[in-house]
């Protein structure tokens, strides 16, 4: 995100008010209005491994896969937009059916994210991403898979992690 967009964005928080559905919490009283266990990582995990903004890119994801292949001793965090904008949605959505029921694995919602969740829990008509509809979503169906699982993969989804890691 260029430092302009950052600093707009920053500026606009502090003229405008936060829209309604936005719950707007003081700093000082963050963690009584959030309540979020920490996930403890040390006795459990040696490293952390973060992907972000995959948009349906399997080659980059399968290339660090295969330097790095899989480890019950690393956690694995997805903060999700794993679909639209690339060709690969096909590739992109086996890994997640692998890899979704893993316990050292956690994806997060995203925007993108939230385009694959309308789909799978049939509320297409809220979709409003041209790009899910036109391209992920008919690469999803070609698969040929039942929704159930899919709404699985959802479920697995978390809105927000706090880790604890020494490693």
């Amino acid at each position: 995100v260029p430092e302009e967009a950052v600093k707009n964005l920053w500026t606009r928080t502090q003229t405008q008010p936060a829209p309604a559905y936005v719950k707007v919490v003081k700093p000082d009283k963050f963690w009584e209005e959030v309540s979020i266990k920490p996930l403890e990582m040390d006795e459990k995990y040696d490293r952390i491994v973060v992907f972000g903004d995959i948009h349906s890119c399997w080659d980059p994801l399968k290339e660090y896969l295969e330097k790095y292949p899989y480890n019950p001793r690393t956690f694995y965090l997805s903060l999700n937009d794993c679909f639209d904008r690339g060709l690969q949605t096909t590739e992109v959505l086996q890994w997640l059916i692998e890899w979704h029921n893993r316990p050292n694995f956690l994806m997060l919602i995203s925007n993108h994210g939230t385009h694959f969740h309308k789909y799978a829990f049939d509320m297409e008509s809220e979709i409003r991403s041209t790009e899910f509809l036109y391209q992920t979503k008919p690469a999803i169906e070609a698969m040929g898979l039942d929704k159930g699982l899919l709404r699985n993969i959802c479920r697995r989804v978390g809105q927000m992690a706090l880790i604890r890691f020494a490693g």
